[in-house]
C-alpha cells in the first residue's frame, strides 16, 4: 500500500505529493512530526477547482510549523545518517544501500518541499 504527502500553495500552484511506504508514513506517525501542527479545514485550489482538506498551515505559529517540521526533519536526518553509516559497514550489497537509504530520501525530499515558501500547507 502506497500513502503520500502533499504540500499546496495558496494560490493554486501545482501541489508537490510525495510517495511513502505504509512502513515510512506509520514511522511518521509514531514520531514527533504528527505532534507537530493542528490540522484545520482548509479551501484549497487546485487547478482552478475548490477542495476542502485537513492540513496544517506551515505559516501558523510564533515559530511557524513549517521551521518545527525542518528541524524535526534535519534531526532525522542525522540519526539515519548515523544508523545508515552503521549498518552499511565497508561494502554493502545494491540491495543493501537501497533498503537503508531509501527513509533517508524521503526525509531529504521532504524537506526538500518544505524549504520551498510556495508550500503554505501541508496533508498527510
Amino acid at each position: 500500500m502506497s500513502l503520500d504527502i502533499t504540500l499546496y500553495g495558496k494560490n493554486g500552484e501545482p501541489p508537490a505529493t510525495i510517495d511513502v511506504s505504509e512502513q515510512f508514513y506509520q514511522r511518521l506517525i509514531d514520531s514527533d512530526f504528527q505532534e507537530i501542527g493542528k490540522t484545520y479545514n482548509t479551501e484549497i485550489t487546485v487547478d482552478e477547482e475548490k477542495n476542502e482538506v485537513q492540513a496544517i498551515d506551515l505559516n501558523k505559529g510564533t515559530i511557524t510549523n513549517r521551521q518545527r517540521l525542518i528541524d524535526y526533519l534535519k534531526e532525522e536526518i542525522v540519526k539515519e545518517s548515523r544508523e545508515m553509516l552503521e549498518a552499511l559497514g565497508d561494502s554493502p550489497s545494491k540491495e543493501e544501500y537501497k533498503e537503508k537509504t531509501s527513509a533517508l530520501k524521503k526525509f531529504q525530499e521532504i524537506l526538500g518541499f518544505l524549504n520551498q515558501s510556495t508550500y503554505c500547507y501541508l496533508v498527510y
